[in-house]
């Protein structure tokens, strides 16, 4: 038996208290206001990285939305060409012009059609690559 010497059955009761108490000292710990402080810088972190996930959700749905609208405009800048074009063609095909008519009417309509496409293509391109940074 564990505290009472040996040879006597009567000896001084001596206790022996284990390594590790169910008591804890408070003193060791972190007080409430470190824990409180500790929380708080927690919660700070994870609503910047939120933030921060946020507003790169927010950048890449914009440039969708973006490329998306370039896309389409530039789809109807090819259906203005090639109604024009078609329409041309129509009116020489049934003698209501003269072919010298269509290609002048061509040379008009040619280059603003190619410089808005032009246009538009390179703004998809500037667009894509200036979201980087």
């Amino acid at each position: 038996m564990p505290g009472v010497p040996e040879g006597t059955g009567t000896g001084p009761l001596v206790v022996e208290l284990p390594e590790s108490s169910p008591l804890v000292d408070l003193r060791d710990g972190p007080s409430f206001e470190q824990e409180e402080q500790a929380k708080d810088r927690e919660h700070k972190a994870w609503m910047q990285q939120r933030e921060h996930e946020h507003q790169k959700a927010m950048a890449v749905a914009e440039h969708k939305h973006r490329a998306g609208m370039q896309k389409l405009v530039l789809g109807a800048v090819f259906a203005v060409l090639l109604i024009v074009f078609g329409l041309t063609l129509g009116a020489v095909w049934n003698h209501a012009v003269t072919p010298d008519f269509a290609i002048e009417i061509s040379k008009f309509v040619l280059p603003s059609l190619v410089g808005s496409a032009a246009t538009i293509v390179g703004a998809m391109f500037v667009s894509a690559g200036g979201k980087g940074s």
